[in-house]
């Protein structure tokens, strides 16, 4: 029996730390098995950093990213800033529900959650 697999592109890395800008060029691709991961549209992205310890993604770590135009509250995402900037953090929302993400209490980034860049982890 062969279970139905979807490609999934490497695309790069992505900080766990201050967003930084990242072009994603193809790598290689995955094959993800659709009984595991579901159907969908879905990309990976190789973890740099190491600010994302607590959520047990370590520096080069592969991250299996959907694309989705939505997010909860709690999800790791793939969050872009105002200025095109991109890192992997867990998503909150301040007293005004303006996107913030920061796995540290220390550190708030403002990040834009546009139709497109909503991914989930």
């Amino acid at each position: 029996m062969n279970p139905a697999v979807s490609p999934a592109a490497i695309v790069g890395s992505i900080p766990c730390g201050s967003p930084e800008e990242k072009e994603a060029q193809v790598e290689e691709y995955l094959p993800l098995s659709v009984s595991f991961f579901g159907k969908g549209d879905f990309y990976a992205l190789r973890a740099s950093g190491s600010s994302m310890t607590g959520a047990q993604i370590d520096d080069g770590d592969l991250v299996i990213i959907r694309r989705q135009h939505a997010a909860q509250v709690g999800e790791i995402v793939v969050a872009l800033t105002d200025e095109d900037k991109n890192t992997l953090k867990r998503l909150l929302y301040d007293d005004d529900r303006r996107a913030i993400t920061s796995t540290r209490r220390t550190k708030t980034w403002r990040i834009s959650m546009c139709p497109g860049f909503g991914y989930r982890a």
